[in-house]
């Protein structure tokens, strides 16, 4: 990533979000369908790579592992990047009840991450 400068109201409503969402697991809930209280601010080399529009509301759970990448360390962000893919390549193969995209777009997530290329792992 290039070099990121956060005011401290932006490091707020990231830091913020990503607690809302802790929280939310902490106690049971499902992240099912779950939105941001607030959006988080739009960065170009995190959020053009994906292809997701300056316009574009950035408040989902998708959004906040997007914003992760800014507080790990790479070798440790991309370890979550492949766990997460792995899983939803799991979720794609054997669930049956529902289609996994529609679980994946619930979280924000394009419904074919599934088919995202692995992300290198720094030493």
């Amino acid at each position: 990533l290039e070099d990121i400068r956060l005011s401290p109201k932006n490091i707020d409503q990231i830091l913020g979000n990503l607690k809302d969402i802790r929280n939310l697991l902490a106690h049971d809930n499902m992240l099912f369908g779950y939105t941001c209280k607030t959006s988080f601010p739009y960065i170009s080399s995190i959020f053009s790579a994906q292809n997701i529009a300056k316009e574009a509301q950035r408040q989902s759970v998708y959004d906040a592992f997007l914003m992760l990448r800014l507080f790990m360390p790479e070798n440790k962000y991309a370890i979550l990047f492949n766990s997460i893919r792995r899983a939803s390549i799991k979720l794609h193969s054997k669930l049956s009840t529902i289609d996994s995209s529609d679980v994946m777009k619930s979280l924000g997530f394009p419904s074919d991450f599934y088919k995202v290329k692995k992300m290198d792992q720094p030493e």
